[in-house]
């Protein structure tokens, strides 16, 4: 991140782009009796391309990714293997993204093989059993995901779910209540007559609309 101190200015970067896999050491040293607090850590992407979350996504830390979406949503965007607005999982060139562990010294490493070269999102086969609901409203958005998956649980799973870090104070929060945590993506087996209670909030008064999409997922 550069910031001139007058404008405009050209920079110059010189050096060898990065042509290895690249380790990091995740840190939880927070003593925070809040599990939603602790074990975040603030990578960056080190290539010069687009990554891929799903080539890296298994490790001792949660196999959700959160990254900052200024301009279109005014919170964090997720994604967790299978469904979330992090689109496909693809990570940005340049890009910083929020990864979470419960293992204080836990090893992450992004591959040479992550790297993702086409400007052109993926294209997946539609994922079963999982519904988008989107909150709009003073220009911004957010998005809260309900998937049922028979390998999860209904208490928190870190392989499935994932924790709701709240954004803009002026863009609404919309996200899952579950096992006593706010969650963005909550994975749920389905047992029947299921029940998914919602939290929203919003910093301005306005009319805001809740739209629902992947009903067609539904058997």
């Amino acid at each position: 991140s550069v910031q001139m101190t007058t404008a405009p200015q050209t920079a110059t970067f010189t050096g060898m782009l990065n042509g290895y896999d690249v380790t990091r050491t995740l840190s939880n040293m927070n003593t925070s009796s809040d599990v939603n607090r602790v074990g975040w850590n603030l990578l960056g992407n080190p290539f010069p391309s687009a990554i891929d979350w799903d080539a890296f996504s298994t490790g001792a830390y949660d196999a959700q990714v959160a990254v900052w979406d200024q301009a279109g949503a005014g919170n964090y965007i997720y994604w967790n293997g299978s469904v979330g607005s992090l689109t496909n999982g693809i990570i940005p060139a340049q890009n910083g993204f929020f990864v979470k562990t419960a293992t204080n010294g836990a090893a992450l490493t992004i591959p040479m093989a992550a790297q993702v070269h086409s400007p052109m999102a993926l294209y997946k086969d539609a994922v079963a059993n999982a519904l988008e609901l989107r909150a709009n409203g003073n220009n911004y958005y957010d998005a809260t995901f309900v998937h049922f998956n028979s390998n999860a649980t209904a208490d928190f799973d870190n392989q499935y779910d994932a924790f709701k870090l709240e954004g803009l104070e002026t863009a609404p929060q919309l996200y899952n209540m579950a096992a006593g945590y706010n969650l963005s993506i909550n994975e749920l087996p389905f047992e029947g007559n299921e029940v998914v209670n919602l939290g929203f909030k919003c910093g301005v008064a306005g009319t805001y609309s809740l739209n629902a999409s992947g009903m067609e997922s539904f058997s």
